[in-house]
């Protein structure tokens, strides 16, 4: 019976001790290795016991590469009637140096409390042994024998000059697939990404060699700034086949079975050097460099007094036509002029931008009289003539406007008529209430008379506070777009869930990059030429938890990317989305 008593004794306090340990909070760093080489990749995990904000990594820069992270994942799980939840940071990193490098700790913050993981020393050395003595695995590290190489039409160029840039996957090795890419930020561009089907390996020459040629990403590029720019390097992590280190003795000699190997391959930068486009600049300029044509038109030319006009100016050619904005001058001021319907359609073929972009302003003349609208001036630069060309539409058009004049434009008195009074119109009012009953009580007296009375001017008011609450929304741009931002990201991932439901995964991938881009581009009041991770960075002090969120956003933002080069795992989407969703509701609920 006494023992009995101890063991349960000793097992009420193993399980207060492990109800107590439940209760800890515990944030703990670890790492898969504590000896690598140069070329090995480390993954550092920070692990809290609890929910957390406020992330804070060590500094990795001065040791370490980071290949990427953080990534956040979160668990919970429900055990003996108690929930406990766990959040984990990863990171993966390749070490810059040898010796006893030493990962800093981490912070998080723990309702309102800072806890710091602990200090992990690792024992860096150079290249192992089976990086360097392997002869099939030094040959799939070869510069010679497997690179990626980034190539540009032009390396001297005008601000605003197109250019194109291809970055293309030299191999003389069965390319396996790939496993992670790090794509160009492209600082200084404004880059157009060109969509292209992937087909099967080409082969080419290059100093002797043959190689398989693979094209990873293509690019039309737009320098906004002069000096050197830079045409970033791209990074990805590749699985090739090559011969295994031993040979299998058979019996017709010795034999190499094929193995594979994984390898990471980045490219070259490109120095760009831009020249800033020569002074004196035309007034009519606005920044349109390439060649283009310029028309502008009138429809119709004569309407009765608030009929409408529609102005159109129309540019078509190659060039920064993204960028371009349509040339400006005085119109009548009895014409009410309205924002403009803008059009644009695109073409990349032949490594080129060419379009057509259109803005359709729609007018309504407010009194009679006879218009002229003179036909604008449109300047852009010619990169190959080195010139700045002027077309102008070359015509005016006149409006003939006639009726009556709208007395609520300032300035302009409306003419009185007469009032016709037809027999029809006016009705003998009787005297005589012979033949009214006195029902004992006015109408007023009834609540519902009176509610019915007051509901138009109730609702009146309320409209009238509407209208001019959207009014001020739009004078105001970009509260107006912080405004609709997450509206408008809903109906794209709206629009995406339909898209993975129909099995259009391509077109989902691209649906929530679009939706994404665009909330941040609107949310943070960064413009969509801009809008980079690094633009996304210097916004970090408009919301708080930035380090994780940030993550957050860069991992969607290149899961998309990745799906358009490689397959992704087809349960993907359905997360990528939730994730997507999350991220801008965190962003709504933090950036105010």
């Amino acid at each position: 019976m006494v023992r009995l008593l101890c063991i349960g004794l000793f097992m009420l306090l193993g399980c207060t001790q492990v109800i107590y340990a439940q209760d800890d909070i515990a944030f703990t760093a670890s790492v898969n290795r504590n000896r690598a080489s140069l070329n090995d990749r480390i993954q550092v995990t920070f692990e809290l016991n609890s929910r957390g904000n406020r992330f804070r990594a060590p500094d990795f820069s001065n040791d370490f590469k980071v290949y990427s992270g953080p990534h956040q994942s979160t668990s919970m799980a429900y055990v003996n009637g108690r929930m406990s939840h766990s959040t984990s940071f990863r990171y993966l990193l390749q070490p810059r140096k040898t010796g006893k490098i030493t990962i800093g700790p981490a912070s998080i913050q723990v309702d309102g409390e800072t806890y710091q993981s602990q200090p992990i020393i690792i024992t860096v050395s150079n290249a192992s042994a089976d990086q360097k003595g392997s002869s099939g695995q030094k040959q799939a590290q070869s510069i010679d024998d497997i690179f990626i190489r980034a190539e540009v039409n032009k390396t001297t160029v005008y601000r605003g000059e197109q250019l194109f840039a291809t970055y293309k996957l030299y191999s003389a090795y069965p390319v396996r697939g790939s496993d992670r890419q790090k794509l160009p930020d492209l600082n200084g561009f404004y880059s157009s990404h060109i969509d292209f089907e992937q087909s099967q390996p080409r082969q080419e020459v290059l100093n002797g060699k043959r190689y398989y040629v693979f094209d990873l990403r293509k690019y039309i590029l737009f320098p906004q700034k002069s000096g050197e720019l830079q045409v970033d390097d791209i990074e990805f992590d590749l699985t090739v086949q090559v011969k295994s280190d031993e040979p299998i003795q058979t019996f017709f000699g010795p034999r190499y079975r094929m193995i594979d190997k994984s390898i990471t391959l980045t490219s070259k930068p490109i120095t760009i050097n831009v020249k800033p486009l020569p002074k004196p600049q035309p007034a009519s300029f606005s920044g349109a460099v390439g060649k283009f044509n310029f028309t502008a038109g009138v429809s119709p030319t004569a309407v009765e007094t608030n009929e409408s006009v529609t102005l159109t100016y129309k540019i078509s050619g190659s060039g920064n036509i993204n960028l371009i904005d349509h040339p400006t001058h005085a119109l009548p001021v009895e014409f009410e002029v309205y924002d403009p319907k803008i059009n644009l359609s695109k073409s990349q073929k032949s490594n080129t931008l060419s379009g057509t972009k259109t803005w359709e302003y729609l007018m309504i003349p407010r009194n009679p009289g006879t218009y002229t609208i003179e036909s604008p001036a449109f300047s852009y630069f010619d990169p190959v003539k080195e010139e700045y060309i002027t077309a102008a539409a070359g015509k005016s058009f006149t409006v003939n406007v006639t009726g009556e004049p709208d007395a609520a434009v300032p300035g302009v008195s409306s003419s009185k008529r007469e009032v016709e009074q037809l027999d029809s119109d006016i009705r003998f009012i009787k005297t005589d209430t012979s033949g009214f009953k006195d029902q004992g009580a006015t109408p007023f007296q009834n609540v519902f008379l009176w509610l019915l009375f007051l509901l138009p001017a109730l609702l009146t008011a309320l409209l009238i506070f509407y209208f001019r609450r959207n009014q001020n929304l739009r004078a105001d741009i970009i509260a107006y777009r912080k405004h609709r931002a997450t509206q408008v990201a809903a109906k794209s991932l709206s629009r995406a869930k339909k898209l993975l439901d129909e099995g259009q995964k391509n077109a989902f991938f691209e649906e929530v990059y679009r939706a994404l881009n665009d909330y941040l581009s609107n949310k943070l009041t960064i413009p969509r030429a801009e809008l980079n991770i690094e633009a996304i960075q210097n916004k970090r002090g408009d919301y708080e938890n930035s380090e994780s969120l940030l993550a957050e956003v860069k991992e969607i933002l290149e899961t998309c990317e990745l799906a358009r080069f490689a397959p992704v795992p087809s349960d993907a989407g359905p997360e990528l989305l939730q994730k997507a969703e999350s991220a801008i509701k965190e962003i709504e609920n933090t950036v105010k």
